[in-house]
């Protein structure tokens, strides 16, 4: 575009016509860069909503720190296609220049908008916001202590770590359940204890939650607690906890694993089938042939995987590794 071009549209964006304003952005919006943050940012602002969703769009492909004030204030916009606009864009703004508007952004008074920073925040991965997020974790709305949980999640810092904990006994299940997820992560074995409480939780979603973490710390203090989840009254949970006791090698679970054979819920079954199968539990052999003729095709199929993997001799990991290593 010549400089004439894109002066006569930038002049355009003063028209009192909405339609001249639009078109105005439209004309100049392959051609964006820093020098167009100023009209831009004034265009944000614009009596029409279209110039502002328009405007706030343009401002993320500018890139510049210094428009985040402006996308911040459209996350409050009258207009749901400015809103929208501002939650895409401010997601995109990258580099440490971008921590301080973010985090002053998580002191406004719309949860909305504290909420929308914090996720910005959480994609920076910057230690520079970790006061923000620690203070934010303890926020009165419910959806920015989420957003807090999985903003602190990714840093690898103690204190980090310490408010995900003190999460687990947040009012909101939500949370608590998102604060769960991302301990398991963690793979701490400070965080066994901590996890294996949430096995009770009064939601059956944290429930489950917790018994996946716990499959992936694969110690037999979780493999303990997750042989209990078993008789959860909820199946999802005995689902997720028959996953995990496999994934952990608790071979107490065996027995009542055979017994979830019979399990009227699919997907119970099949967990039940792949977790005997990961335990080499060849004593469920009969069990697991009675299921050779299970209503469900992915049922039959997981039998048959199981029967062939039992009928074959557990391999020495000193083999396996020197299998590897040849």
């Amino acid at each position: 575009m010549s400089d004439e071009a894109r002066t006569e549209l930038l002049l355009a964006l003063r028209d009192d016509d909405p339609t001249a304003r639009q078109l105005a952005l439209i004309g100049i919006r392959d051609d964006v860069d820093a020098d167009l943050l100023e009209p831009l940012v004034l265009a944000a602002d614009d009596a029409d909503p279209t110039v502002r969703r328009l405007a706030v769009g343009m401002l993320e492909e500018v890139g510049d720190a210094r428009a985040l004030p402006a996308v911040v204030k459209a996350l409050s916009d009258a207009d749901p296609g400015v809103r929208d606009a501002a939650r895409a864009a401010i997601r995109e703004f990258r580099g440490p220049e971008a921590v301080a508007p973010l985090v002053v952004a998580t002191n406004d008074e719309s949860a909305e908008v504290r909420e929308w920073a914090v996720l910005a925040l959480r994609g920076l991965r910057d230690l520079r916001g970790l006061a923000a997020l620690l203070r934010v974790a303890s926020d009165p709305a419910p959806s920015v202590r989420r957003a807090a949980v999985l903003a602190l999640a990714p840093l690898a810092d103690a204190r980090a770590l310490d408010a995900l904990v003190g999460r687990l006994s947040d009012d909101d299940a939500a949370v608590r359940q998102v604060a769960v997820a991302a301990l398991g992560q963690a793979r701490s074995a400070r965080l066994l204890r901590p996890l294996i409480a949430r096995l009770d939780d009064a939601d059956w979603q944290v429930r489950a939650a917790a018994a996946a973490a716990l499959g992936r710390a694969r110690e037999p203090e979780a493999g303990a607690a997750l042989t209990c989840a078993l008789e959860d009254a909820q199946w999802q949970v005995v689902k997720c906890a028959a996953s995990a006791v496999g994934e952990s090698n608790a071979r107490a679970a065996i027995p009542r694993l055979v017994e979830l054979l019979c399990h009227p819920m699919v997907d119970v079954r099949r967990a039940a089938i792949e977790a005997l199968e990961a335990l080499r539990a060849e004593g469920a052999r009969d069990p697991l042939r009675a299921l050779l003729d299970d209503p469900d095709v992915e049922v039959r199929k997981a039998v048959e995987r199981a029967l062939r993997a039992l009928a074959e001799p557990a391999m020495d990991p000193a083999t396996v590794t020197s299998k590897r290593t040849t």
